[in-house]
């Protein structure tokens, strides 16, 4: 049981895999059954159009969480990037990276993307920009305390002393040992990127409608709340399971690294 969480991200996992044939069909309208309760067969009811909830939550999977993974991997590249040049370069350089990053810090990272998002115009691709804006931050910070620290060992001062160039040094003693915690920090932000980009869809600035997004379900479901108040379950489930989920995993991972 202390496992559950393996369990709901694979199920995720396969409903992502499986809502992408469901793309071309959820959004097909049958008024017969409008706000029509959950019941076998429709076992998270229809919306305000008739369309079965529980496909259009499974084609949402498909649409968020490769959204997600992209907005991490952009993130944890570009905060690995200057963090690591950062503390390995210091002098001017590692100045100015550090005065950016307290620039971005010193504002809620939401706040700024939604901002962000709004000034750009709706869209996924302006949510993965804005998103990947502020995201980088902590993945930098993250990284250059760790390049500090990594370089005043001896393995790595040995190397140095050898005569081993900076590109290669870093490739074999410095970023594998890197790789550990930003692995870590990297699959808590992909729980909060989830509930962001949700966040964002909701504020009506992600995916725009008819296409199927946890954020947009709930905007959606938000207008009808009083008559028909199941449509909040399917999308507000699959959004708390799966942040819960990962960061259950991300704990578990967190210890086993210590």
């Amino acid at each position: 049981m202390h496992r559950w969480w393996m369990f709901v991200l694979v199920a995720w996992a396969v409903a992502a895999g499986c809502g992408i044939w469901l793309l071309a069909e959820v959004n097909q309208v049958a008024l017969a059954q409008m706000f029509a309760p959950p019941r076998p067969g429709l076992w998270f009811g229809a919306d305000d159009l008739g369309r079965a909830i529980g496909p259009r939550v499974l084609a949402g999977a498909a649409i968020s969480c490769p959204v997600v993974a992209l907005v991490v991997a952009l993130s944890l590249s570009v905060g690995m990037i200057v963090g690591v040049s950062a503390a390995w370069l210091g002098g001017l350089w590692d100045l100015i990276a550090v005065r950016i990053m307290d620039v971005f810090l010193a504002f809620p990272g939401i706040l700024l993307a939604i901002a962000l998002a709004a000034l750009l115009g709706a869209g996924m691709g302006n949510v993965i920009f804005a998103l990947c804006t502020v995201g980088w931050v902590g993945f930098a910070r993250l990284a250059r305390a760790q390049v500090l620290s990594l370089k005043q060992r001896e393995h790595v001062q040995a190397a140095r002393v050898l005569g081993t160039p900076d590109f290669q040094l870093l490739r074999r003693h410095v970023v594998p040992l890197l790789m550990g915690p930003l692995v870590v920090e990297a699959v808590f932000a992909f729980g909060t990127t989830i509930a962001a980009e949700a966040g964002m869809s909701f504020l009506g600035l992600g995916a725009q409608a008819p296409t199927p997004s946890w954020g947009n379900m709930l905007r959606e479901a938000a207008q009808y709340l009083l008559i028909a108040p199941h449509m909040l379950l399917g999308p507000s489930i699959a959004i708390v399971s799966l942040v819960l989920a990962i960061q259950a995993g991300g704990e578990r991972l967190r210890e086993r690294s210590r």
